[in-house]
């Protein structure tokens, strides 16, 4: 497999791998087609099969003679963590200018105490 850029992620739908590429097109298209980035994101939560499928064949480029083989693929696979993380992770790109975002850790830093000790 090809390194990826930053902000590229990789979906798998059988034996078949995609990359999803954040480019200024796609996020223009999506935002169109759903009303804003954040309206994408939650078609992914709602498990949108074709909301999903959409942002797959957008950040894919796969052309519109591809759309019932790639809906195929997906209904296969599945609307699962597998499916779904990598298209919330490349949603994410897209809402952070293309690439990935910073992780944000799971327990907020320690402060250092003022005062009393």
């Amino acid at each position: 497999m090809a390194n990826l850029n930053d902000g590229e992620v990789v979906i798998t739908l059988g034996d078949d791998a995609y990359t999803l590429r954040p480019t200024l097109n796609a996020i223009r298209t999506l935002s169109r087609l759903h009303g804003g980035l954040r309206n994408t994101f939650q078609k992914v939560i709602n498990q949108d099969f074709d909301g999903i499928a959409e942002i797959i064949k957008v950040g894919a480029s796969i052309p519109d003679k591809d759309n019932n083989a790639l809906s195929a693929k997906l209904f296969r696979a599945g609307l699962n963590d597998t499916t779904l993380m990598p298209v919330l992770d490349y949603i994410r790109c897209l809402m952070n200018g293309g690439k990935m975002p910073p992780e944000t850790p799971d327990e907020p830093a320690a402060e250092a105490s003022e005062g009393n000790a």
